[in-house]
């Protein structure tokens, strides 16, 4: 599955994300523990292709109530062209203002590793340099 979205170390992200979540309090995470010290996924992976977001949002286009649902795409092919891989933004640090506390991500896969609970491959950004790979932390389904 990484070459399909063009990511040849992914098993070893999902083997530190699976670390992660066996050992939420280690004293060395996922990120910078030995990888054999990390568990493998044997088992046959699947993803998803989109998600939906439900969020507060207080802005005129998200009506009265701020509550707004947006559509993120990560998919190979969109429409017979080529891939639609959506970005996000992720809170970096609540005390600023605007743009200055997110992350932006571009979104490669949607993981899921059971029936509630989903990972999320992205490609991190700061301006237009791109950071580094990695798989982000457990969302709830909403389902």
């Amino acid at each position: 599955m990484g070459e399909d979205v063009d990511c040849p170390k992914l098993s070893d992200l999902v083997a530190r994300f699976l670390y992660d979540q066996h050992n939420p309090n280690a004293a060395i995470s996922g990120a910078d523990v030995d990888i054999s010290k990390c568990p493998r996924f044997l088992r046959k992976g699947y993803s998803y292709s989109s998600a939906v977001a439900t969020f507060y949002a207080p802005s005129d286009p998200c009506g009265v109530g701020g509550m707004y649902c947006q559509h993120i795409h990560a998919c190979l092919s969109w429409r017979n062209g080529p891939g639609r891989y959506d970005c996000v933004f992720a809170e970096k640090d609540p005390t600023l203002q605007g743009f200055q506390g997110l992350y932006v991500a571009q979104v490669h896969l949607f993981l899921p590793f059971h029936l509630e609970m989903f990972s999320i491959l992205v490609l991190w950004f700061i301006g237009s340099i791109q950071l580094e790979t990695s798989l982000v932390q457990t969302l709830e389904c909403g389902w």
